[in-house]
């Protein structure tokens, strides 16, 4: 009681009130109760007293284990136990990131509670530093994010090899049947303790939404923090490069702002929340790792940059603020891109975001141009112009003798006198960009002209939409004044083309020709116009080798596929062309601008090349249908060779660095799948999945948010 009072405890919380009595009876329990409600002391409290009457009871020793999703929400947790446990308790804190040597020295020292991070605590088991049998305590610190980060492997190899009379303690701010699931396949029947479940937000939270457009984002942004002079604030945006991206610039704008992510190392973690919490930073930018858990007080601002794609995760970052019965507001920035994640939201919570009125006057005038990033490292690159800039305060810092022979020895050196002392830039200028606007004033800008004549352009490479038919869409410029383009002539510029385009982008081109092999017997509608553009946009996005045939017949537009991948369209009885077909008749029901009279059917014409290989094998091996997987002649599994199956895994890996966005392989069967995946499971910062039915199906590489 003494440490308690220290701490300033006075009164305990409607959750500690109802779970901490049945946890010193050894009762196993569910505990859901809102952000902020003090769910760590529900749980630390108990299970100190526990620990003391064991030792004044026993010589056994007492071990309890919490279980944390995130390191520095097992940080926060291990300091909790420190200060309700000063001098009676030990406590380790064991995550990954820390020096592991020091944790096994730690263990050692003789310790009653275990903090930490599910894969550093499986770590330290398989070296035998931890010995699951002396558990008599398990605690699931927010259990359901312990499974949605996909702990799920290991939380289920300590309660395998944890003793079956252990107590079991979970806690979360939302319910999760996975959780419960897996406490009742390992013969536990916890009790369910439910708090605020009509409200999943606090009730002093002051949350709205502005609908604004993807660019008008950081302006309104940074209106906002300078109307709110005292915010301590924390952003959230959903990727690690958005989240650096938009620290950098708040950076450049005189704000004190630093991001959080998983990119960054523990030690560098651990300073930036150490420099938040004693407000040397007042605006932290971070992904959901930050989200959850994490007690920081004072914080009055929470603001969404991006809409969370999980709804249960906007209850969790807005619940930053408004804690311990303080006051908080709570700012979501939505933009097309972002509605797709709303209804989602305004269903779990039970009711509607309420709509700010935006003007003119709420978004700043005076941005800076976005400071230029490294995405591979998400660090600024170096400014040239810093670099000329101090080069020529270090010649002004030479002695005055020095100076003028330089001078002097440069005069005679340039007899000839330039018609003008203002260089303009000689080389074509590139950018990507959703917004032709924005990328002409960018060449505008770069070739210091005041106006646009003599400035020209080319389209290099289009990219994806954001939405499959409609959305922003990047489009890769290159600018060039009308007298470069005359030096340089025409071969020069198409060698440059030629070198600008990879791979990727030869074949896109190549499928966009086969896209205009059209046979038609009368003449398309408006309608059927628009309906052969959508199918052509839809199978362009599969980066299959297909040509596309086209004729009215009756009153139905009809496509024919062929081509090199005509025989994935027919495989698992034509599920591709099935959905293909239905996908296209979904997007003519639901629109406005195609009559709904419209029809289209789809066939494919070829064979299944893969079924044709394997008849021909299997009559060659005397009509017998074997099973399993392909083998060729030498009886070896007829997949790729894994070293072009790794060189696939790493230029997967450095196209979702260098753009930020998701990429898939092409089809692969299981055997090619695992190497992609092993390939790429050592890099925190990617991710894998495989995705699709069937036998064969595709690897999708993404950024890891955590």
């Amino acid at each position: 009681m003494a440490n308690l009072n220290t701490i300033g405890f006075e009164k305990s919380s409607p959750i500690q009130e109802q779970t901490i009595p049945l946890i010193l009876k050894g009762e196993d329990i569910f505990a859901q109760a809102e952000t902020g409600s003090g769910k760590t002391g529900a749980f630390a409290i108990p299970m100190i007293q526990k620990i003391l009457q064991e030792k004044e009871n026993s010589d056994k020793k007492y071990l309890a284990l919490v279980l944390s999703p995130t390191r520095e929400l097992a940080q926060q947790t291990h300091k909790a136990f420190e200060s309700f446990g000063k001098g009676l308790v030990n406590a380790a804190c064991l995550i990954g990131g820390e020096n592991i040597n020091k944790q096994k020295e730690l263990l050692q020292s003789g310790i009653d509670v275990l903090v930490g991070t599910p894969g550093r605590i499986c770590d330290l088991a398989r070296q035998k530093e931890i010995n699951f049998n002396d558990i008599q305590s398990i605690i699931f610190d927010e259990a359901d994010r312990l499974f949605d980060m996909g702990f799920k492997k290991e939380i289920e190899t300590i309660l395998k090899r944890a003793p079956k009379s252990r107590q079991l303690v979970m806690v979360s701010a939302t319910t999760n049947l996975d959780v419960l699931q897996t406490a009742y396949r390992f013969h536990s029947r916890p009790k369910e303790i439910s708090l605020s479940v009509d409200s999943l937000l606090v009730d002093n939270i002051d949350h709205k939404i502005a609908m604004i457009s993807k660019e008008e984002k950081f302006p309104f942004l940074v209106n906002l923090l300078r109307k709110k002079a005292d915010a301590y604030a924390i952003i959230f945006c959903n990727t690690q490069i958005q989240t650096h991206r938009v620290a950098h610039w708040l950076k450049a704008m005189d704000f004190k702002a630093s991001p959080i992510s998983g990119r960054l190392t523990q030690n560098r973690r651990n300073k930036l929340m150490q420099e938040f919490r004693s407000k040397e930073v007042t605006i932290l930018v971070c992904t959901d790792v930050a989200a959850r858990g994490l007690d920081i007080k004072d914080v009055n601002l929470v603001v969404n940059f991006d809409l969370p794609s999980e709804a249960a995760n906007y209850v969790h970052r807005i619940g930053r603020t408004g804690r311990a019965g303080e006051t908080g507001e709570a700012i979501s920035l939505c933009a097309y891109e972002d509605c797709e994640h709303l209804d989602q939201i305004m269903e779990l919570i039970e009711e509607k975001i309420p709509k700010m009125d935006i003007k003119d006057t709420d978004f700043a005038t005076d941005i800076i141009p976005e400071p230029k990033m490294d995405m591979k490292t998400l660090r600024l690159k170096d400014d040239k112009s810093k670099k000329r800039s101090s080069a020529k305060d270090k010649s002004e810092r030479r002695p005055k003798e020095q100076r003028n022979k330089h001078d002097h020895k440069k005069k005679n050196n340039n007899q000839k006198p330039s018609k003008s002392n203002k260089r303009t830039p000689m080389t074509p200028f590139e950018i990507t960009a959703t917004s032709f606007s924005d990328a002409q004033n960018a060449a505008k800008n770069h070739f210091n002209l005041e106006d646009l004549e003599k400035l020209n352009h080319n389209i290099l490479k289009k990219g994806s939409k954001k939405f499959l038919f409609f959305g922003p869409q990047e489009v890769t410029y290159e600018f060039f004044l009308q007298d470069q383009r005359s030096r340089k002539g025409k071969n020069n510029t198409n060698t440059q083309k030629k070198n600008i385009l990879n791979k990727n982008e030869k074949r896109e081109r190549k499928m966009n020709e086969n896209s205009e092999s059209v046979a038609t017997s009368t003449e398309l509608s408006a309608d059927q116009l628009k309906v052969k553009n959508l199918t052509n946009e839809v199978i362009d996005k599969m980066h299959l080798d297909i040509e596309r045939n086209f004729y009215v017949k009756g009153d139905t537009l009809q496509c024919e596929l062929k081509g090199d991948d005509v025989g994935l369209f027919l495989t698992n009885r034509k599920a591709l062309l099935i959905s293909l077909e239905t996908i296209v008749r979904q997007v003519i029901f639901r629109s406005e601008n195609i009559s709904n009279e419209t029809r289209i059917r789809i066939s494919a014409r070829g064979t299944n090349e893969r079924k044709e290989r394997s008849d021909r094998r299997d009559k060659k091996d005397g009509g017998k249908f074997n099973k399993g997987p392909r083998k060729s002649k030498n009886n070896y599994d007829n997949s790729l060779p894994d070293a072009e199956l790794e060189k696939m895994a790493h230029e997967l890996k450095d196209l979702v660095l260098e753009t930020g966005q998701d990429q898939l392989s092409k089809p692969l069967n299981a055997k090619e799948r695992r190497i992609i995946h092993t390939t790429l499971q050592e890099l925190r910062s990617i991710e894998t999945e495989s995705m699709g039915d069937g036998r064969l199906k595709q690897v999708r590489v993404f950024i890891n948010n955590i």
